[in-house]
């Protein structure tokens, strides 16, 4: 799941890194408003057109929103699955909400997989009615793979992008699957030759993106870009250039063994979400957001008081290296344009997963707490609604994984 960060481990090619390098040089040619050699939110400068900032007074008095008790909707279908064929339960890896309120389910399939195996199911809340989605097959009828992809939507229709070409014929990048909001797949898949995670669509359906990491000296890069796809058929290192939007990064000991980040560093493809054409980023382990425009102009920056989260004396090696803990472990753009930031509490000198959300609104207005309840370790949000969310929930008798959808009522408005 997006937000399940500790076992991102990346490996890159030299040839991939100096392909980043070079689209990240473009990028300065063309005279975007701010550096992207320098990495989002680590030179310490505002970098963006509006600030806005939250004490920790402000944070404590703004409206406490609370998802209800039972939830709306609880399926199982895969388990049920699971037990009349007698193989492994498979679960949803990622989901999104459609406009009119349904919510499409993304399950991993893999080339192992029966010939009909469901991919989506677009789940209606209120009706509790339930579209099943096979799996498309490749142009020559053989089963493809569905392990590693992203799902968002746009304008109502829904988009997946990923890897699914048979392992003997596997080609650097992805393809990109698109459908209508009832499932069906509109022909073949457009491709392109970037690998990263897919953000969310612009409006005339280039595709915004988070590379994947490049190795450095100190540290590992990686650039949000806009990806222009090419149609089925022509070879993807056609397609037009990338353009590099903003640059992230996660630090690195030049003088380890990896070649990744510590495993206590926050990944940006993970605090970050799109809405509309605009890219929501939490570049860094500091309380701050930052809005990226389609031209890659920094619009806005929100920060926020988090309290003391300095590493204390006598801490576990793992946080060796680390100057705080960090302020939240998921992002998340709700179907309702609303920001959702999943904090990361201090107890007892040690981080820990929260049960509270922060909401934001597109104009940095901070809008409510989220508490969705002591239902951790065993409860994972996959995506927000208008006034409702979605997510995974463990149980610990049957040892099978619930979906479940609950509501939640908004109420009043943040204050600075």
């Amino acid at each position: 799941m997006k937000y399940l960060v500790a076992a991102l481990v990346f490996f890159l090619s030299l040839a991939a890194a100096a392909c980043v390098l070079l689209l990240l040089s473009a990028a300065c040619d063309r005279g975007h408003s701010r550096d992207v050699d320098v990495p989002l939110g680590w030179d310490g400068a505002t970098n963006a057109d509006a600030v806005r900032k939250w004490s920790r007074e402000s944070v404590e008095s703004v409206p406490r929103w609370k998802i209800e008790e039972a939830p709306l909707v609880e399926r199982v279908p895969h388990a049920v699955e699971a037990a009349l064929t007698g193989r492994e339960q498979r679960y949803p890896s990622d989901a999104t909400f459609l406009l009119d309120g349904r919510i499409v389910l993304y399950y991993y399939v893999s080339d192992y997989s029966e010939p009909d195996s469901i991919l989506l199911r677009i789940l209606d809340p209120g009706s509790g009615e339930e579209t099943r989605v096979p799996a498309p097959k490749g142009d020559d009828g053989r089963s493809l793979e569905w392990v590693h992809f992203d799902l968002v939507t746009r304008d109502g229709r829904i988009i997946l992008m990923g890897d699914n070409q048979p392992a003997l014929s596997r080609r650097q990048g992805e393809d990109i699957w698109w459908a209508d909001g009832d499932g069906r797949f509109i022909g073949p898949p457009s491709s392109t030759h970037m690998e990263g995670i897919l953000l969310g669509v612009f409006r005339d359906q280039s595709l915004a993106v988070m590379g994947h990491s490049v190795v450095m000296d100190t540290m590992l890069l990686s650039p949000a870009s806009v990806v222009y796809p090419v149609k089925a058929g022509h070879d993807p290192a056609d397609a037009r250039a990338e353009e590099v939007l903003v640059t992230t990064a996660m630090p690195r000991d030049p003088a380890g063994a990896s070649r990744s980040a510590p495993s206590w560093i926050p990944r940006p493809a993970f605090t970050s979400g799109m809405s509309g054409d605009t890219i929501w980023l939490m570049p860094t382990e500091k309380p701050e957001l930052y809005a990226v425009d389609r031209s890659g102009n920094i619009v806005l920056k929100v920060e926020w008081e988090a309290g003391d989260r300095s590493i204390p004396p006598g801490a576990p090696d793992f946080w060796e290296g680390a100057d705080r803990f960090p302020a939240a472990v998921s992002l998340m753009v709700g179907a309702d344009g609303l920001i959702y930031i999943e904090t990361v509490a201090v107890l007892e000198g040690r981080p820990a997963r929260d049960a509270e959300w922060l909401v934001f609104s597109p104009a940095g207005e901070l809008m409510a707490r989220l508490d969705v309840g002591g239902r951790f370790p065993s409860f994972d949000v996959l995506a927000f609604g208008d006034g409702a969310l979605v997510a995974t929930v463990w149980d610990e008798d049957t040892s099978l994984t619930h979906v479940e959808v609950y509501r939640f009522r908004k109420s009043g408005q943040g204050s600075r």
